[in-house]
């Protein structure tokens, strides 16, 4: 028995509507989909992303989402190539937090939390940042584009200007204005006290911390 033309044409309709509906969440989904921080470029080691599904392991060309953490393992290194240019990476023993992200066209900033471990955000040469902060539990380092590392323990921060200029303000009640880092200094900051003064890192200060922070 064959079927009416109107009534084959009036259930393709309703099929066709059907599949729009079913489709329009998924497009408004993928308008929304949140500009990555930066995406994996390397990893040696055992590295994961932590978040709200739970932990995955970081492989190369996952993006880093606002809100993701960052975790490297004792013997690991991940290095992640930032959407605003530049890279960070991070080294053995490492606890890093993607707490804000604001893409080009807001206002391009950053904003990471190192809970322990050594990072090293090399900004030179990518697009300028209107802002990038790394905050630990002692102190905030505060960069537009520059080079250098931070690390962190319960009790300590040292921030180390390889290149340009960094501005470091301790978190401690009192605390003054930045101190300001220019290449080859660095700054220790203790749970409780002010930023110290700016000194010139020696050679073998410095050659340890980038071989720790720096993932060919």
């Amino acid at each position: 028995m064959s079927i009416p033309r109107a009534y084959a044409r009036a259930v393709t309709l309703v099929g066709v509507f059907l599949l729009l509906l079913f489709l329009l969440p998924l497009t408004e989904a993928w308008a929304q989909a949140p500009d990555p921080a930066g995406r994996v470029e390397a990893v040696q080691g055992r590295v994961a992303l932590v978040r709200a599904g739970g932990p995955v392991s970081a492989t190369v060309g996952a993006g880093i989402f606002a809100g993701d953490e960052v975790v490297t393992g004792e013997a690991a290194k991940v290095r992640i190539a930032l959407s605003g240019g530049g890279s960070l990476s991070a080294g053995p023993g490492s606890r890093l937090s993607v707490d804000e992200y604001l893409p080009d066209g807001t206002g391009r900033s950053g904003v990471f939390g190192l809970v322990m471990g050594l990072i090293r955000a090399s900004l030179n040469g990518g697009e300028r940042w209107d802002g990038f902060d790394v905050q630990t539990r002692t102190a905030v380092a505060s960069v537009r584009g520059t080079d250098f590392t931070v690390e962190a323990t319960p009790l300590t921060t040292a921030v180390f200007a390889v290149e340009g200029v960094v501005g470091v303000t301790g978190l401690a009640p009192g605390s003054e204005g930045p101190v300001v880092l220019r290449a080859g200094d660095g700054t220790d900051v203790a749970r409780g006290a002010a930023p110290s003064p700016p000194v010139q890192w020696g050679a073998a200060r410095v050659r340890e911390t980038l071989a720790r922070a720096t993932l060919d």
